[in-house]
This record gives C-alpha cells, sequence and structure tokens, in this order.
C-alpha cells in the first residue's frame, strides 16, 4: 500500500510547543490563516484581507479536486435527504456570508448557530467549518497588530507576485525579525526558498514551523498543499493527516481524497449526514425527533447516560455502560434498538473490527464533538493512526468478512416462526 505513511507520521503534538502571544490593537487586526476568499472571516471592517498570491495555485489545484470529492459525495447520497442537503449547503454559504458581511462580530453567536445547524446535513460546506473553528476552536492564535509589519508582509506578497523572490524574501525576513518568528510569515519564507530552488531551506523552516506552533493545524495543512502542488502525494497525505489529528476539518479530508486520487488508491471518509444534533451531558435536546426514526434512539442515550457524563462528555464508570465517551454509547444504543437503514451500514461494520469511536468522533465529527475527539487522539493515538490506514484499505479482501450483512441470522429466525 503505497500512499498511506507507515510508521513515518511523526507525532507533532510531542513537539516542543512555543508560546502564543494575543495583542490587541486599535487600528488594524490581521489573522493571518492562509484560508480561501470563500472560507475568510473579517473580525474588523477595517480588517486587511488575508488572501495572498503565494497560495493561490496551491488553493486552486486542491480546489479543482475538490469539485471532484464533492461530486462524488453527491453520488453516494441520490435521497432526497441528499438533495434537500445540497440545497441547505449553499442556502449556507449565503446566509453565513450575509450576518459576516453586516458585522460578523455583532451577528457571531447566529454564526455560530447557523454553521452547527447547516453542518449536521452536509460535509463540505468550507464557510460553516471554517466559522466553527474560527469562533469556537481557533482562538488564541498569535495576532499580527502592528502596522509596520503588515506593510512589511504586503510588501513581500506584492513582490513575490511580481517574482522579485529577493525583495520578498527581504521584507519577509525584517518582518519576521518583528513578529519574533511568526508561523505564517515563515511559511511565506519557506515558498520563496522553494522558487529560488533552496530545497534544504525549505524543510526546514517547514520543520521549524511545526517544532514552534505544533497545534497550527491551518498551516501543517497549508504545507500539505504545497507537496501536493509539487505532485509529493505521499507527504501531502502525512502532513493532512497530522491537521487531521490536531482538529478533523473537511478540507483536510478532501485533501487526503485528492491524493488518494492522483495516485489510484481508494479513500472514503464514510461521511452520513446527520439528522440531529449531537448530544451531551449538560444541554437540552432542541429538536426531537419522532421514534420511528432511528435518531430517536439516539437522543434516547442522554436520559440513560447523561447522568454519568464528565464536562468533556467522557462517560464516568458506571454498570450501565463500559463505553468511554457518550457519543458512542449513543450510536451503541441506536445501533441496537433501531431497523438500521443502509446509511448506517458502514457503522455496523466498523463496530465488529473495534473502530466504531474512531468513525463516530472522527469520520462523522462536528463541533459539538470536540471535546470527545480531543481526549480520543490524546488517550488513543495508535488507535486512530490505525482506522486511517484502515479507510485506505477498507476495499480489499481481508476486511470481507466484517461487511457481511447478517441476512442469515435474520432467515434462521423466521425458519423458527414457521416451524
Amino acid at each position: 500500500m503505497g500512499l498511506y505513511p507507515k510508521k513515518q507520521t511523526p507525532d507533532i503534538q510531542k513537539e516542543v510547543k512555543k508560546d502564543t502571544v494575543q495583542t490587541k490593537s486599535k487600528k488594524k487586526k490581521r489573522k493571518f490563516m492562509w484560508t480561501d476568499d470563500e472560507s475568510q472571516l473579517e473580525e474588523e471592517k477595517g480588517s486587511v484581507s488575508i488572501d495572498s498570491s503565494l497560495i493561490k495555485d496551491e488553493n486552486a489545484a486542491v480546489s479543482n479536486d475538490a469539485k471532484e470529492v464533492e461530486a462524488k459525495d453527491n453520488d453516494t447520497y441520490t435521497s432526497r435527504d441528499a438533495k434537500r442537503a445540497a440545497k441547505a449547503a449553499k442556502r449556507a454559504q449565503e446566509i453565513l456570508h450575509g450576518y459576516a458581511a453586516m458585522d460578523a462580530k455583532f451577528y457571531k453567536s447566529r454564526i455560530i448557530d447557523e454553521a452547527r445547524r447547516f453542518s449536521l446535513m452536509h460535509q463540505h460546506v468550507d464557510s460553516c467549518n471554517q466559522y466553527l473553528f474560527d469562533y469556537l476552536i481557533d482562538t488564541n492564535r498569535k495576532l499580527i497588530t502592528s502596522d509596520t509589519i503588515i506593510d512589511l508582509i504586503d510588501n513581500g506578497d506584492e513582490a513575490f507576485a511580481n517574482n522579485e523572490f529577493e525583495l520578498a524574501l527581504t521584507q519577509y525576513h525584517e518582518a519576521n525579525i518583528l513578529a519574533e518568528a511568526h508561523t505564517d510569515i515563515n511559511f511565506r519564507m519557506a515558498l520563496v526558498y522553494d522558487k529560488l530552488g533552496e530545497d534544504s531551506l525549505v524543510d526546514q523552516y517547514f520543520k521549524a514551523i511545526k517544532i514552534m506552533d505544533p497545534e497550527n493545524s491551518e498551516v501543517i495543512y497549508k504545507i500539505g498543499q504545497f507537496y501536493f502542488q509539487r505532485g509529493d502525494y505521499k507527504k501531502a497525505v502525512t502532513h493532512a493527516l497530522q491537521a487531521l489529528y490536531i482538529y478533523p476539518h473537511s478540507k483536510y479530508f478532501i485533501l487526503i481524497q485528492a491524493c488518494a486520487g492522483k495516485t489510484a488508491t481508494d479513500f472514503n471518509s464514510q461521511w452520513i449526514p446527520r439528522k440531529v444534533a449531537p448530544i451531551n451531558g449538560t444541554l437540552y435536546i432542541d429538536k426531537l425527533v419522532p421514534k420511528t426514526n432511528p435518531w430517536f434512539w439516539y437522543q434516547a442515550a442522554k436520559q440513560r447516560y447523561g447522568g454519568f457524563c464528565n464536562t468533556d462528555c467522557t462517560i464516568k464508570p458506571n454498570d450501565s455502560t463500559h463505553e468511554t465517551y457518550l457519543e458512542v454509547a449513543a450510536w451503541l444504543n441506536m445501533l441496537d434498538s433501531s431497523s438500521n437503514p443502509e446509511e448506517f451500514k458502514f457503522a455496523k461494520q466498523i463496530r465488529k473490527v473495534g473502530y466504531l469511536d474512531c468513525y463516530v468522533l472522527i469520520s462523522l465529527y462536528h463541533v459539538d464533538l470536540f471535546s470527545q475527539f480531543k481526549h480520543l487522539v490524546t488517550h488513543k493515538p495508535e488507535k486512530v493512526r490505525a482506522y486511517f490506514e484502515l479507510l485506505f484499505d477498507w476495499d480489499r479482501p481481508r476486511f470481507d468478512k466484517f461487511k457481511k450483512i447478517e441476512a442469515p441470522i435474520v432467515e434462521d429466525k423466521k425458519k423458527k416462526k414457521k416451524k
């Protein structure tokens, strides 16, 4: 199996982490996230746009493959629910960008609520995922607020766009000294050295970035995009997985699947739409579904196990379940109590292999599951890595025994009834 980087994915969370500093400014506030225009959130009306020409090519390359992934995803779900989800995804973009354009700070809670709701129904709604990531998860990113540093970076970006790489390097270097080695400036400098043919320096800068800011999934993802553009799909997958171990953003899955497509490797995250929001141990259930809906039994698990939950939705020792995570217990309750529609087929199969926790907390990730996801990747990193290896390998014959539908058991029961 050529694409999945066995034993080559470093545990970047164990590297030295540099303290991040967040400062304030009355004039400008710039957050270098290297995101696409579609998913960029401007925090203030006067904030400077952070989209840079440095990475347009890399973004475009993965974006084209993302369209193919999106098409496959839509082909998988041809039901009425899937069509509604696709329409909802388009509507989500318009609604969220509308709120952000009016006043992102004033409508922050509304944006979060809408993004949470829309992300239940569709996997690749970039604006939903990005707003949730910015507002709820990535809240301690080191910000650049100095006008002097911002001007130097802008000058460097302009020089880079004009192929004046030495001038760009000078501007970035000066900005980096003033910013005390900022992650995103280091990334820019690595791109300049790539244009200058200094491959060893590119590798050094990328390594330094991961040491200085090991929890910065966005810049690690951008490094993966860089290698994708270079055609080094194995390194691209390695970095996409590193980013995903920090936060399971849907665009990281897209990069992995784009790499798989380039190497004739099968990869499917096995994502399905959710009918209800994730339950937890404290918040009420805002929308109850009827008992005829399989997700009724998922919601019923709240009453059954909610009282045993810690604040991070891990379950305290009790006589009702030995599961660690409330989400897993809820899924088991649903799989054991409902009629199990076709969309739960993979859940039943992966349960047999022993990776249901990875499936529901990673492949089916929702922002409300973040605390359980972090507990899983922190306490079971090897299992998480093995799960992705399994996803790359799932279509191989050795897993066929787990894919068998338990029809014979049902038939036996029918025969007994006839007798």
